[in-house]
């Protein structure tokens, strides 16, 4: 009876609501099972075929494994068997593939739940579904395979298989070039009303392909005459699959391999094999993602049915050993290979096979005898878990409880005693135990809480106040040692009681650790000739001195994960401006004192080609692009295993292929607050650290060639069929070899080794490019780290003769002196040419000059802060001063012919004139009215325009400052480079930009002000770029004190503080004029 589920609607039919006034509402709700139908079927049982010797079955569409009971059961049930669609259902949601996992699932709790009770109606494909090889399965390479395992799998479970028409011979989804070919209104009215919202007609019928109805209503294919023998009129009312000529019955009746006549055979021992009747069914290898595989048992006998319904090879070990001699059924053409007693398998795409052993039915009924007992464990656990878990209980009751515990479970254990004792066993331990506990609680609440502490009791732990400042710890404490090492360390605040608290915070580079490790490495490692690598997350660029100093560091590197943590906030993309910066922070924090270890990836980390690159297209280039920027940086690269030949992220389809607990709980508690499955398993994919702990891939053998067992402990990546070291090894382009190209060019120039860092092109968005220097040699080091081309423009003009390494597959065009590049996706070039160390001496000698400008300017700008000033507090002869001095200040290497004593001479009588200027101007100022005129030939620093907005009329009051805010936008604002050492530049800096941001405040800002992406074919950096990033370092120092500011998001530091400033300045000019004007 079609659509039986829906035959009754809800009590006085009301109407569907409507509140968002849809055009369509789906009415499911109101008639799919609703609340009566059962007693409306026992009528309708009753009334039609109750008393007729006829066989049922019902269309029960949402009716439920638990529910089907009910309707099913021999006596009470409405029908004999039910169609459940729960399993079908299954291609709405995994298009394209079989969720292999949920539908073991599906399928065996309906075999469960009606074991005893019920009867399964079993099949896989009706007239309301589209074709199940083509959705779930594989109808090209693998068609015959594929859908002799789906018969298989189905046919010989427990209950009355149906086959609908064409299934038995492996007909396919159709594929009509119109809509008009397609007679169901459903899928008209789909294409009419999406087509009607401005969807592509190509992509309408891609999803009709796919999921329309007709696809398994297209006429039966009985040979390759006209409308496939099906009608002799012209034309049908349903086109034909044009397939039909070699897919059709009379063909497969002549061909002893078809599918057809693979079903003949399955149907023959299915009725040959009563044990495919009435034997018990039981799943084995649950977890496998791939093999389908359950037993049927009788009492001589059992049958195991293995099916891979996959196309990939899968693998897999049982505990019963199997011999060919057992091997009833399979589908493949090619003989199996003799075997005896084998326990592990490894089988082609969708093959299947069928044993049947001898087998002796194992006495069970001692299981069901305890199971009583079992529950009655259960009930008394649950009551002292609830007695004793107060925060008065001690360590005397917990004893008790695991005592009583420990007795439960040896009393499940013997199998000798009966249900009666256990269970007399178990309630007089559990009536003692109780009683033992109450009275201990009695006692407790008569003692003062500030009595000496028991080392038997359990104490609280806000009680373990542990001093690990005081030495030694093991004489000081010993007493608090005991219990921490018994009951452990004081619990995480949790004032909120959430589920689960953060613990980082309160042990990750903790106040103290540094004098911990101190005594760590003089009591171990201190005084052998040994290299230590500490890994050290959370530690900063500018604590990483006290810990890999040479002299007073903990260890010779470590690692730190500032720069890898960027994949948890750029998923899918790299910020290679945030990379820079980490990056060249740390290369210039240890420049001199202390050396890094330079790495990609961990075994906590997803693939780093995967989540921040592009393993598909760029594949190679990618790869090759990340190793290149890191591997030539000051300090010891470190290579992960895998990442040699770009081993990438593994999409296992169940959460069951992920051993990582941190993956498993993330997983199952976000999948209890209904987040789907397939959303959670994007999230593993990107981001879960079994990514990189699949196996190395060694081969194209068993288990990529990691191991000669059967299983690995954790899944291959099914790509090491051709990511593997083998095959790389040949290729001479490969990842692999372009790994032992980059190590052998680092080993051979020890520019690499030796030479300073200093990064260029800051401002680039896609180019992370920067220099090793040493006394006689530079090399440039230039990669795209994006998919995108890239441009940009170098200082210095570079040559193909000098090119050491690059990896693109074609010849680099010659080129001699090119400072303008154009890069591919993730292309990289090495160059390394001859450099002369400039003297640094006049950097020195203008050290004083600067100071004196620096003094000079404060003489200035406290000159012309005073409020009764005016703007001839500035003569022409200051002018020029001032503007000489600015420009010394702004470039401390500004090219000069003066010598050092010409500079300081002239300085310093520039200083002497000007204040004493200054202090006459300020002499006159005291003697003139506050409304003077200003000239505006005068440049007046912008501190001396203190605008007093609350006191009016602003245009009358403030007259002079309002002309000087007016002029204030030819002003440069004054930008040192501060150089001092890197912490003091770093307190200067974040003085400084503190000074800039407060209210209104500025984050930096890329010198093009864009929010646009670079486009492909245009230049990303810009004119200005180009001059601020020059790559001639002789004439521009680079101010890392930058780097060490986390509050400014990009490089264009400078540029961005420049802009803040003259924003500021026009903002306050802006509201100056609106109050004037609105006074006015």
């Amino acid at each position: 009876i079609d659509a039986i589920s829906h035959i009754k609607k809800k009590s006085g039919l009301p109407d569907l609501p409507n509140p968002k006034q849809l055009e369509f509402v789906s009415s499911f709700d109101y008639h799919m099972n609703v609340e009566g139908i059962e007693e409306f079927l026992t009528e309708f049982k009753r009334e039609a075929y109750g008393d007729r010797d006829v066989v049922t079955v019902g269309e029960a569409n949402g009716v439920s494994a638990d529910q089907a009971v009910n309707w099913v059961d021999e006596e009470k049930g409405k029908f004999n068997m039910i169609f459940q669609f729960e399993a079908t259902n299954l291609w709405e949601k995994s298009l394209g593939s079989l969720n292999v996992l949920a539908y073991k699932r599906i399928m065996t709790r309906w075999q469960k739940s009606l074991e005893k009770t019920g009867w399964n109606a079993v099949f896989l494909e009706n007239h309301d579904k589209p074709r199940i090889i083509s959705t779930w399965g594989n109808d090209k390479e693998y068609w015959r395979d594929c859908a002799t395992s789906f018969a298989t799998v189905y046919m010989l479970m427990m209950g009355t298989p149906f086959i609908y028409e064409g299934q038995e011979i492996g007909m396919t989804n159709v594929r009509f070039p119109s809509i008009s070919d397609y007679p169901d209104v459903a899928a008209r009215n789909f294409y009419n009303l999406e087509l009607a919202k401005g969807i592509d007609h190509n992509e309408l019928m891609e999803i009709i392909y796919m999921t329309g109805r007709d696809n398994a209503r297209t006429p039966m294919q009985w040979d390759d005459s006209l409308n496939a023998g099906f009608s002799t009129a012209q034309q049908t009312w349903i086109g034909i699959n044009p397939n039909y000529v070699h897919i059709n019955v009379a063909q497969q009746e002549k061909d002893e391999h078809s599918i057809l006549n693979f079903y003949k055979r399955l149907t023959r021992f299915r009725k040959e094999n009563d044990i495919f009747i009435y034997g018990i069914y039981d799943l084995i290898l649950s977890s496998h993602n791939q093999i389908y595989g359950y037993t049927r048992t009788s009492d001589t006998k059992r049958a195991y049915v293995l099916t891979n319904l996959t196309d990939r090879v899968a693998q897999f070990t049982l505990y019963q050993g199997l011999s060919s001699s057992q091997l009833v059924l399979t589908n493949l053409l090619e003989p199996i290979p003799e075997h005896k007693d084998e326990k592990s398998f490894k089988f082609h795409p969708y093959e299947i096979r069928v044993y049947i052993i001898d087998y002796k039915k194992e006495e069970l009924h001692h299981l069901q005898e305890k199971k009583h007992a079992i529950d009655q464990s259960k009930n008394i656990q649950s009551t002292l878990s609830t007695e004793t878990k107060r925060e008065d209980d001690t360590s005397e009751s917990l004893t008790k409880r695991q005592k009583l515990e420990q007795t439960s479970h040896n009393l499940l254990l013997q199998s000798e005693q009966n249900q009666n004792d256990i269970i007399s066993a178990l309630t007089q331990a559990t009536a003692k135990t109780l009683s033992e506990i109450e009275t201990s609680k009695q006692q407790t609440k008569h003692k003062s809480t500030s009595v000496a502490i028991d080392q038997e009791k359990v104490i609280s732990p806000d009680s373990l106040e542990i001093d690990l400042e005081n030495e030694p710890i093991y004489k000081k404490r010993e007493g608090q040692r005991s219990l921490v090492l018994n009951l452990g360390l004081p619990d995480l605040p949790n004032p909120k009681q959430l589920e689960f608290v953060s613990s980082f915070d309160y042990h990750m580079n903790v106040e103290g650790i540094e004098e911990f490790l101190t005594e760590f490495k003089r009591e171990t490692y201190g005084d052998r000739d040994v290299v230590t690598v500490g890994e050290a997350n959370g530690v900063g660029a500018d604590q990483a001195v006290d810990w890999v100093d040479e002299e007073k560091g903990k260890f010779n590197m470590i690692f730190q994960f500032e720069a890898t943590n960027l994949w948890e906030k750029t998923l899918g993309s790299l910020d290679v401006l945030a990379f820079k910066r980490i990056m060249t922070r740390w290369q210039k924090s240890l420049e001199k004192i202390g050396w890094n270890a330079v790495f990609l990836e961990n075994h906590d980390k997803p693939r780093i080609v995967s989540t921040w690159g592009n393993d598909k297209e760029y594949w190679r280039d990618c790869a090759t692009s990340f190793a290149t920027v890191y591997m030539l940086m000051m300090g010891t690269p470190f290579i992960y295993q895998g990442q040699e030949i770009g081993m990438t992220n593994v999409r296992f389809p169940s959460i069951t292929d992920y051993p990582d607990v941190a993956a498993r709980n993330f997983y199952n508690l976000e999948l209890a607050k209904g987040i789907d499955h397939n959303e959670l398993m994007q999230i593993i994919y990107i981001t879960g650290r079994d990514n990189a702990r699949t196996p190395m891939q060694w081969d194209v053998s068993l288990n990529a060639g990691f191991s000669e067992a059967q299983q690995a402990w954790i899944g291959v990546n099914p790509n090491y069929v051709r990511i593997n070291v083998g095959q790389q090894e040949k290729d001479e382009n490969s990842v692999l070899n372009y790994y032992k190209r980059l190590i052998r060019l680092r080993k051979e120039n020890d520019i690499f080794i030796y030479g300073i860092y200093d990064l260029i092109l800051s401002n680039h968005k896609q180019i992370f490019g920067y220099t090793r220097t040493s006394d006689t040699k530079r090399a440039f080091v230039l990669t795209n780290l994006t998919d995108r081309v890239a441009q940009f423009t170098l200082y210095q003009g570079l040559s193909s003769s000098q090119l050491v390494l690059t990896n693109s597959l074609e010849p680099i065009p010659e080129h001699k002196e090119e400072k303008s590049f154009k890069f591919h996706p993730y292309e990289i070039r090495v160059y390394i040419i001859d450099h002369k160390k400039k003297e640094p001496h006049r950097h020195q000698k203008k050290k004083h000059a600067i100071d004196q400008s620096e003094n000079i300017q404060s003489t200035l700008s406290i000159g012309t802060q005073e409020k009764d000033d005016t703007s001839q507090s500035l003569t022409k002869q200051q002018k020029a001063a001032l503007q000489k001095l600015e420009q010394m200040s702004h470039n401390p290497l500004y090219q000069s012919e003066q010598s050092e004593k010409d500079i300081i001479s002239a300085l310093a009588e520039a200083t002497t004139k000007a204040s004493s200027e200054i202090e006459t101007s300020k002499q006159q100022t005291r003697n003139k009215p506050t409304s003077v005129e200003i000239d505006q030939e005068n440049v007046v620093p912008a501190d001396s325009s203190e605008i007093d907005l609350d006191n009016e009329p602003i245009h009358k009051k403030r007259e002079r400052q309002r002309s000087l805010v007016l002029n204030l936008e030819n002003l440069i604002p004054v930008v040192q480079d501060d150089p001092s050492s890197s912490d003091q530049r770093r307190r200067s800096f974040s003085t400084a930009i503190s000074q800039v941001s407060t209210k209104p405040s500025f984050k930096g800002r890329h010198a093009d002000s864009s929010d646009e992406e670079d486009d492909d074919e245009k230049t990303t950096t810009s004119t200005n770029e180009i001059e601020d990033e020059s790559t001639d370092l002789s004439g521009k120092d680079i101010d890392y004190s930058v780097l060490y500011d986390d509050t400014v998001e990009d490089f264009s530091y400078t540029s961005a503080r420049e802009q803040a400033q003259k924003r500021i300045l026009r903002d306050q000019q802006e509201v100056m004029l609106q109050q004037a004007n609105e006074q006015e």
